[in-house]
């Protein structure tokens, strides 16, 4: 899932902006946003039973029509939102605001430096389309498997993650793990069984944690699958050390 922060002072034009881009997004794969609301609270439409359930403690509510559904949750960290749609396979997801967080971000209008890299400045929605591959992506495991499930729909598929416990710098890192996203790719293909592999490497220090690998794979079996999987964690534990 390709995350697309976009930052500016209120009255910038984000949300215009945003309302531009998503049409653009949208033709390319499923597409949300997160809006950070700021000092403002969300407010819950009264006389409704799913906020009476929501105001009498529950965790979480939830309301669902033929159309649509409507989820509200106590926990006010973007990031958990970001899980979520990764687990719903969203391919592209647009973050309004947040400013104090350093992701690498399109900016609207004229905003002091922040925490995180401008990518852009004041581009137009075909600008940031063609740009996409600067901008980070986040996966949960789920959210790997289901994106190898709807490249190849695999008949049995396993999916893990696991921290790397080092002190190595993200750079580091990165150029370890490059060579070897396509060496497990190409050793999946190469394995009987129908074999297909996703890896990818979480930035601990864009959406907080450990840096961590992140691998789905796929197999016609599910004894292929699992004798898949362990060999190539192997591979990619070996190469990272």
């Amino acid at each position: 899932m390709k995350v697309i922060q976009v930052a500016g002072l209120s009255g910038s034009g984000k949300t215009t902006f945003i309302a531009g881009l998503i049409p653009y997004l949208n033709a390319l794969g499923a597409t949300a946003v997160v809006k950070h609301t700021g000092h403002h609270r969300l407010t819950l439409e009264e006389g409704k039973d799913t906020t009476r359930f929501f105001t009498e403690g529950a965790h979480a509510s939830s309301g669902v029509d033929d159309e649509k559904y409507v989820l509200v949750v106590r926990e006010p960290r973007a990031i958990e939102v970001l899980k979520m749609l990764s687990a719903m396979d969203i391919r592209f997801a647009i973050i309004e605001g947040f400013k104090s967080w350093a992701l690498p971000r399109a900016v609207i209008g004229d905003l002091p430096a922040g925490k995180g890299e401008v990518v852009l400045t004041n581009p137009t929605p075909e600008i940031l389309v063609a740009s996409l591959d600067r901008f980070p992506d986040f996966f949960t495991p789920e959210g790997l498997a289901r994106a190898l499930r709807s490249d190849t729909s695999p008949a049995a598929l396993f999916s893990g993650r696991w921290d790397i416990g080092d002190d190595r710098s993200w750079r580091e890192v990165y150029h370890r793990f490059s060579p070897i996203e396509k060496e497990v790719q190409q050793a999946a293909l190469a394995m009987p069984g129908a074999v297909r592999a996703r890896v990818h490497l979480h930035n601990g220090h864009l959406f907080g944690g450990s840096n961590a690998v992140l691998m789905a794979v796929g197999a016609d079996s599910p004894h292929s699958a699992m004798e898949a999987f362990s060999a190539l964690q192997d591979k990619v534990t070996r190469g990272l050390e």
